[in-house]
């Protein structure tokens, strides 16, 4: 029998997290676990684990170093670290940790369906990214919830500004340059807490960079770093971020985010960029991660609610012949659909594809019957399949083959 863990480069994140949980049930726990693959956490009775910082450390290890990273995990959750019960024991490791918003709106969905810790105090950087806080610990990265700050006797943006102070102090290093890609560049720190530099906007000067900082973060340990105006530069950004993704599917974010003026925002150049499909791609993977967040728990709260919503998936559609990304989802004719928002929509009726509309057309013909559902990414609830006379108004494009069965 193949030892996968010997191969890193092809370990998953749940892969690892099974890894840890063999390793401290042969240490003897017969506590209960949890494991949230959504921010790569492994709760063990009443410990809570980060294991983003131990997987990155895991696979760049010796078979050796492996071995260590394992027993530390496993020493983190039999003997777990606590947080400091006073703010100035704890003010020196606060640190500001970067985060998708649909794994922090997973962890209040968790509180909902009764087996998480419910969604931490938390401020947006972007519509997409959110910023809490985390004490980094020996063991790893712990996430600070809403009920310590009343016992630290601080507030949250009091604790924010003392932690934003700590990471911009966390700030030196080399970055990273390669002689194929000279205008790109990646992080020196490799702590788990890459993303959090995004808030010591001041180390991305040093860069001798063409234009405005770009950013996409392919793991929680790696921010790569190209100019707005250096257009081999983001080719070789997007390509090899997407290369990465493929071969290891970790991801943090991958949204490019643009430093201009001092204020982050989401940036895509516009076609024909030569950059801009690839960056259109990591765009629409980030995308999919959100709706794949949100699918499962909104299953479970509609069950739980006493009601069956089909949850349409979100495809990606790349063409290799024109290179061009697009995204749609499928709307059934078998009852309640939650819609996300893709490019265009395909209707199916007894296994047959009626066709494809875009979006906007869908909106427009359906009107008040399509709700946005709340919260975070926005679905719309649909109710009844179109009838034949609304689906002739959409002029309904025929899908190529048998379209994707998702």
């Amino acid at each position: 029998m193949t030892d996968r863990s010997s191969n890193p480069s092809a370990f998953t994140h749940r892969a690892f997290a099974k890894l840890v949980m063999d390793a401290v049930r042969a240490a003897g726990s017969s506590k209960p676990f949890h494991y949230d693959p959504v921010g790569n956490v492994l709760r063990h009775g009443d410990s809570t684990l980060s294991l983003h910082k131990a997987y990155e450390s895991y696979a760049r290890s010796s078979a050796e170093g492996r071995a260590d990273v394992v027993q530390a995990c496993v020493s983190a959750c039999v003997e777990p670290e606590r947080l400091p019960l006073t703010y100035s024991d704890s003010r020196d490791s606060i640190v500001p940790m970067v985060r998708r918003m649909s794994h922090t709106l997973a962890m209040a969905a968790g509180k909902l369906t009764n087996d998480g810790p419910g969604v931490p105090p938390h401020v947006l950087l972007t519509p997409h990214l959110t910023v809490s806080l985390a004490i980094s610990g020996r063991s790893g990265v712990f996430i600070v919830g809403g009920d310590i700050f009343a016992t630290w006797g601080v507030g949250f943006d009091a604790a924010l500004k003392r932690a934003t102070e700590n990471v911009a102090r966390q700030t030196d290093g080399t970055w990273g340059r390669s002689d194929e890609a000279p205008g790109v560049y990646s992080s020196p720190w490799r702590d788990g807490l890459d993303g959090s530099r995004l808030l010591a906007p001041a180390c991305f000067a040093r860069l001798a960079l063409r234009g405005d900082p770009v950013v996409l973060a392919p793991s929680d340990s790696i921010l790569v770093v190209s100019g707005s105006d250096d257009v081999p530069g983001l080719l070789s950004l997007a390509r090899g971020v997407r290369s990465h993704v493929e071969r290891t599917n970790s991801r943090s974010f991958l949204r490019a985010l643009r430093l201009h003026r001092g204020r982050w925002s989401h940036w895509m150049p516009k076609s024909p960029h030569p950059a801009a499909n690839d960056l259109l791609y990591l765009w629409a993977l980030d995308e999919k991660s959100d709706y794949d967040d949100q699918g499962p728990w909104l299953r479970r709260f509609a069950s739980d609610s006493g009601g069956v919503i089909h949850v349409a998936s979100y495809v990606i559609d790349e063409s290799e012949s024109e290179g061009t990304v697009r995204t749609h989802t499928t709307w059934r004719d078998n009852g309640p659909h939650a819609l996300p928002e893709t490019h265009f929509v395909q209707f199916r009726r007894d296994g047959e594809i009626l066709g494809r509309a875009r979006m906007k057309s869908v909106l427009d013909e359906m009107g008040p019957a399509m709700k946005t559902l709340p919260g975070y990414p926005v679905r719309r609830l649909v109710m009844n399949f179109p009838t034949p006379a609304q689906l002739a108004r959409m002029q309904l494009e025929p899908v190529a083959g048998d379209g994707d069965f998702d």
